[in-house]
């Protein structure tokens, strides 16, 4: 296996996770996901809910309200996302 490094990358190229969505972010075990997340501090989280949810979502975190059932509105929804948790 060749090694490969970043610095050899093309223009763009990322080595570290920088959005991640979240969906359940606020069950059970999702709510300590963001948390620790936010705490860290370096990734842009994005909790995926669905319509008419009444989930609060601490500041800090985007919310993307969709119809699990509409595979266009996810495909948006996780446009741009490095990670689906």
């Amino acid at each position: 296996m060749a090694e490969s490094y970043a610095v050899s990358q093309p223009r763009g190229f990322k080595n570290q996770i920088e959005n991640v969505a979240i969906v359940g972010a606020a069950g059970y075990s999702g709510k300590y996901i963001v948390e620790a997340l936010l705490r860290n501090g370096r990734q842009k989280v994005t909790a995926v809910t669905r319509e008419g949810g009444t989930s609060q979502m601490p500041a800090g975190v985007d919310v993307k309200k969709v119809n699990y059932d509409d595979h266009e509105a996810l495909t948006q929804a996780l446009r741009g996302q490095d990670a689906l948790v």
